[in-house]
């Protein structure tokens, strides 16, 4: 089952270090799923699909300014590319897509319990640090 995420809250979720994260269109409805996991303290690792799926590229995250970079241009990455590109654009995310969690924590990806950590998309521990 899939939980919200508010827009105002993508761009954490994105280097938040453990997310499974679905982009709906709310144009054609289609969706796609992304897998965004923390390698080391500075690079997060973006996949399509489940945690097996193809690798799409990479976010380096240095203090402020996180930056996607990927050799690939299929359709998943430039979906995920206008993604990162627009986190920040609260009005734009609202009119176009719907953001959704899986249930698992953003951060560590244990399983969601609670009523407040499934609408946050945290668990107890973890929302201490995002």
């Amino acid at each position: 089952m899939n939980h919200e995420i508010k827009p105002e809250n993508l761009a954490k979720a994105l280097i938040a270090g453990n997310a499974m994260i679905t982009v709906q269109s709310n144009r054609t409805g289609v969706h796609k799923t992304y897998h965004i996991y923390r390698v080391n303290d500075t690079y997060l690792r973006v996949k399509y699909g489940a945690k097996h799926g193809k690798i799409l590229g990479n976010i380096r995250y240095v203090d402020v300014d996180p930056i996607f970079f990927s050799s690939r241009s299929d359709e998943e990455t430039r979906a995920f590319e206008w993604l990162f590109r627009n986190q920040f654009n609260i009005k734009k995310l609202s009119e176009q897509v719907k953001l959704y969690h899986d249930g698992s924590c953003l951060r560590c990806g244990r399983r969601l319990t609670t009523p407040e950590s499934i609408e946050s998309g945290y668990g107890p521990k973890c929302i201490k640090h995002v």
